[in-house]
């Protein structure tokens, strides 16, 4: 393979939000990258050194990359038929069918796809969420496949949304692995990006990956459980934990009550639900908790407006954490979806987010003309609002 300061490095996926930030790096780091992903629209804004999405400071990266010789985008799998790749990166995760089941077919079609354009000792990497044994079973079918030399592992994404910029440089890197040559060679790749690696087998690391998420997605559920049982029984809750709270340093870490949402922490607790008897009742209970938060706002919102005649509801905020314009298991999206189907009027307002399922309005206009509000999520700007109508803050 040429040196590790001048690869050639090809991201599947590389415009979405993991992997966009992840090529941009590389290529800040010397390395020659190419996008492989059929995003078109992602692509166009991308080669017109505009971010497709809010990612804070990775602009800056994008810049350095825009015209560079050094920095391609391909949205077939047959325009790479010529290029030779000593790195294959692929960010496309797990998917779950509809009944919530993993499905085990994209990350093994994708990589029979590239493996033609790998040189040979090529690394392959698995960057997203899989389900346990992934890994290892992809090294079987490379054998099968014709090619035993490509090294797999798994280096699991582990950046906060919004926090590339700052997080890819500096966050260790764990490494999964079922080879020492494969260990090696990853551990290689990374420390030369000044990055810090930890060693795991490859099953241990994606078990890092699952329960990482899925400690988080607990970790909210237990608060959101709590509010719940406070605001049925007519109790107030914020009342309630801020005397818990107070110089009672053991409760510093308790996180906040609202809806955990995000492309991350419900899908992976879902696989590890799925994989893993063990852990069923509880994850089964926190995925059941985040889902009757939704039905317990309707419900708020129907019962204080049933004597008017066309209920005007407004959301602030509607991303699915503070600043941020990704919708993908948004709180307030959900939300907006159930009156929709009443035939609600809803209108919304977000400084980075939008959707067309609902109307855009001025902060000061929805805190005007709304008969009843929703906090859509924990961005400060919304906590304490003052409005005409009834306010309703389950980020306590």
């Amino acid at each position: 393979m040429p040196s590790q300061t001048s690869q050639h490095i090809l991201i599947v996926g590389g415009s979405g939000r993991v992997g966009l930030p992840l090529s941009l790096f590389f290529h800040f780091k010397g390395h020659e990258v190419s996008i492989l992903d059929p995003a078109t629209e992602k692509n166009s804004l991308i080669r017109n050194n505009i971010m497709p999405f809010q990612e804070f400071g990775v602009e800056n990266w994008l810049s350095l990359a825009h015209n560079s010789p050094r920095f391609h985008i391909f949205e077939d799998i047959k325009e790479i038929s010529k290029c030779k790749f000593d790195v294959a990166v692929i960010v496309v995760g797990t998917e779950l069918a509809n009944d919530g089941i993993p499905t085990h077919f994209g990350i093994p079609s994708l990589a029979r796809s590239i493996i033609d354009s790998l040189v040979p000792g090529a690394m392959l990497i698995l960057r997203s969420t899989v389900t346990p044994g992934t890994t290892e079973e992809l090294e079987k079918s490379l054998s099968v496949w014709g090619r035993p030399d490509i090294q797999v592992v798994f280096a699991p994404e582990r950046i906060a949304e919004g926090m590339a910029y700052t997080e890819l440089p500096s966050l260790p890197q764990i490494i999964g692995a079922t080879t020492a040559s494969s260990r090696n060679l990853a551990s290689s790749f990374f420390e030369n990006l000044g990055i810090k690696i930890l060693n795991l087998t490859a099953i241990e690391a994606e078990y890092a990956k699952l329960f990482s998420n899925a400690f988080r997605f607990l970790n909210f559920s237990i608060s959101t459980f709590f509010y719940l049982i406070a605001e049925n029984r007519g109790l107030d809750y914020s009342k309630i934990i801020t005397a818990m709270r107070h110089e009672y340093p053991r409760l510093d870490s308790m996180p906040k009550s609202g809806y955990a949402g995000g492309p991350c922490l419900i899908k992976d607790a879902t696989i590890l639900d799925s994989v893993n008897d063990p852990m069923v009742s509880m994850l089964k209970s926190s995925l059941k908790i985040n889902r009757q938060l939704i039905d317990f706002v309707i419900g708020r919102i129907e019962s204080s407006c049933l004597s008017l005649e066309n209920p005007h509801i407004g959301i602030v905020g509607i991303g699915f954490k503070a600043g941020s314009d990704d919708l993908r298991e948004s709180f307030a999206l959900h939300v907006i979806e159930q009156l929709n189907s009443r035939g609600w009027r809803v209108s919304y307002f977000d400084r980075y987010a939008k959707t067309s399922k609902a109307s855009f309005l001025p902060l000061e206009e929805i805190l005007v003309n709304c008969d009843f509000i929703v906090r859509g999520n924990l961005d400060d700007e919304y906590a304490g609002l003052k409005s005409r109508g009834l306010f309703l803050d389950i980020w306590v």
